[in-house]
Parts: structure tokens; sequence; C-alpha cells
């Protein structure tokens, strides 16, 4: 890969983050040798101490290369979770998730508005199991707020941000090949 391609790529997660520095790294080791053996003719077939600096710099990126699969390792070790999801999918959840949100919070309003009907006199008040029915129906939904709902709604964020972020590197993909014409 070149180093155009690199910087031309926009990494959304941390593993395509440690995919693209460690696609980095592998292409600086083979220039950097290449220059050490030439130096190294021009100067004479010992060692010298500059040719070592250039040399170490080469053995670095190697050691780099290890770690960042140590970090790629240990990171994910049941921390992240990668979701594909096909253009049918995403137009699916698109709707879904704040369908989903929408009618918790509907939901939550139609009950408390049935169990107003003690009050108005719409419900028989010797219905008690009916009232503490309403109730703690509208209870846990409400309780929805608190912690479904905000779920909901960041994965409907995360996954709006990865949507616009494809697409806003296919436009810039696009602008790159047009140039390149």
């Amino acid at each position: 890969m070149t180093m155009r391609q690199l910087l031309s790529q926009n990494p959304m997660t941390f593993n395509e983050l440690l995919d693209l520095f460690e696609a980095y790294v592998s292409t600086i080791g083979g220039p950097i040798n290449k220059g050490h053996d030439m130096l190294r003719e021009e100067i004479g077939a010992g060692e010298h101490a500059a040719l070592g600096h250039i040399f170490g710099v080469a053995c670095d990126a190697e050691d780099m290369a290890k770690r960042l699969c140590q970090i790629r390792a240990a990171r994910n070790t049941g921390t992240d979770v990668t979701i594909t999801l096909t253009q049918i999918e995403h137009c699916q959840l698109d709707t879904a998730i704040p369908d989903v949100i929408d009618l918790l919070g509907d939901t939550s309003s139609m009950l408390d508005l049935l169990s107003g009907g003690f009050d108005s006199g719409s419900i028989d008040p010797d219905q008690p199991a009916i009232a503490a029915t309403l109730r703690l129906l509208g209870r846990a939904l409400r309780g929805a707020d608190q912690i479904e709902v905000p779920a909901l709604m960041m994965a409907d964020r995360k996954i709006r941000a990865a949507v616009a972020a494809v697409r806003e590197a296919e436009r810039q993909a696009a602008l790159q090949m047009g140039e390149a014409a």
C-alpha cells in the first residue's frame, strides 16, 4: 500500500486505526533498509554510527508492529463489538429504533391516561387489580426512559454516525478518483 493510499483512509474503529498504523509501520522498513544498504555501499563495508541509527529505526518499526499485535489482542478481549449491516438492515433499523423509542413513550402516556380513568369514573373503582396493573405497566415503561431508551438512542446515534462516515469516505474517494482522472 502506498503512503497516499494510507493517508486517504478514514479509520472508524480502534481496530481500523491499528490496521492503518500497522500498514504504515510495515511500509517504512523496506525504504529504510534500502537507504541503509545504499549508504553502507557509499561509506564502505564497515558499520558506521549513522547507519546504526538508520537501521535502528527499521528495527523499531518491526518492534512497533509486534506491539500493535499485542495491543490489538488485549483490546479485543471482550471489549469491542463490531457489527456489519447490509443496506437493507440499516434501512430497517433506521426507522425501527426511533419507532420503538416513540412506541415506549406513547404507551407510557396511554397507560397514564388509562390509570387516570379511575378519577374520571370511566374505570370501575372496585377493580383495584386493573389500576395496579396500569400503574405497574406505566412505571415499567417510564423506567425504560432511564435505561433502555438511552441505550437505543446511543445505538441509533452510533449507527447514523458510522453510515455518515462511510458515505463521506465514499464521497472523498470519488473526489480523489475524479482528480486523478
